[in-house]
């Protein structure tokens, strides 16, 4: 046992690529091993915003999602994740940006209009709706109106209206009038002016929400080429990189040539707190030590052992993948299992219990 070669994953992954450079399609003086990717995505993102800014229907797009390409950069590692992006990726031609948009500013130059000529009046009936309660005491209120009403008279047919001017809108009137107040509901020449730019705006909603759903799913695709593209050049690999290189190695046209001189290595493999492997840690052991087709064209058995706790393999945040062990506990054997839990002996939990008792 003090003989047995022990690694972390990522240690174990180095160094297969370095003793197995040519079977793992790698060359003998490996790239350099780098902790922080921060000053390359800053690159990345300066460079993917520059060519973006080019075209003013990205901008507008690019602009709802970040200010500034130092936030699309912080934004890149977990962007450039394996998880999958959601929603997906839009079907078909993209809406157009300039009619929503001109429809919204030809919307909100007739609102500005009718708020100049009937603003007064309809705050007046509304007030003397509220007063006489023929509107519904908990959705009407004389202070928000008086709020909303002041907001109206400074906006300038830039930016949002007030929160709560979808209660202004005849349909929601109407529904919210008591009955005793039949006919009494207050109207006025401003609601449908109100009514189209309310629609104005939230067709353009809509049209920058497809279209930042696809740029997000462009800007993904375009940032893994150029980073991986600048790591290449510069002969650089991140932690990450020696797993998915050795994976990637392994279903190549030599994995089956670097699985037999591993395994003549490497007889046993045991993965210690197996709980925090992800999928394709897992898929570099299963198809070296595991019951893989590899492991039996080399005439070999399954020489794979794992130790885990289930209960923790929910823990995401520092790399549990819970389906992993779930996969991998389909294809295993349970062989051992502990019966007794020494981090629950009953004076361990006795103390803590007395200590935040206090």
């Amino acid at each position: 046992a003090d003989l047995s070669a022990i690694f972390t994953i990522h240690g174990f992954c180095a160094r297969v690529l370095s003793e197995y450079a040519l079977d793992s399609g790698h060359r003998l003086d490996g790239p350099e091993l780098v902790t922080n990717l921060r000053p390359l995505h800053a690159e990345v993102a300066a460079d993917l915003w520059r060519v973006l800014a080019q075209d003013a229907d990205q901008v507008a797009v690019l602009t709802t999602l970040w200010s500034n390409h130092e936030q699309l950069a912080a934004d890149l590692p977990a962007l450039l994740g394996e998880e999958p992006l959601f929603p997906q990726q839009p079907e078909g031609a993209l809406p157009a940006l300039a009619p929503a948009q001109q429809a919204l500013a030809d919307a909100s130059v007739a609102l500005q209009q009718a708020i100049a000529a009937h603003a007064d009046d309809f705050e007046q009936a509304l007030q003397v709706a509220v007063e006489n309660k023929w509107l519904n005491g908990n959705s009407y209120k004389a202070g928000w109106i008086s709020d909303l009403f002041a907001q109206y008279r400074r906006w300038d047919g830039q930016g949002p209206l007030h929160e709560k001017s979808a209660n202004l809108l005849p349909e929601t009137l109407t529904a919210r009038t008591s009955k005793a107040a039949a006919g009494k509901t207050p109207s006025s020449p401003l609601q449908a002016p109100l009514q189209d730019w309310v629609q104005a705006q939230t067709t353009l909603e809509t049209v920058l929400r497809i279209r930042s759903i696809a740029l997000l799913h462009q800007l993904r695709t375009q940032a893994r080429e150029r980073v991986a593209h600048l790591k290449s050049q510069r002969r650089l690999q991140t932690y990450d990189d020696l797993i998915e290189n050795l994976a990637r190695a392994l279903e190549g046209p030599r994995g089956q040539v670097l699985v037999a001189q591993l395994r003549q290595q490497y007889a046993i493999a045991l993965v210690d707190e197996f709980q925090d492997t992800d999928p394709r840690q897992w898929a570099i052991f299963s198809r070296v030590f595991g019951d893989s087709a590899q492991v039996q064209a080399a005439g070999q058995g399954p020489a794979l052992f794992l130790i885990g706790d289930p209960k923790q393999a929910i823990y995401g945040f520092r790399g549990g993948d819970v389906h992993t062990y779930l996969q991998a506990r389909q294809q295993a054997q349970v062989a051992l299992v502990l019966d007794h839990n020494f981090r629950s002996r009953p004076c361990v939990l006795t103390a803590i219990d007395a200590l935040y008792a206090q």
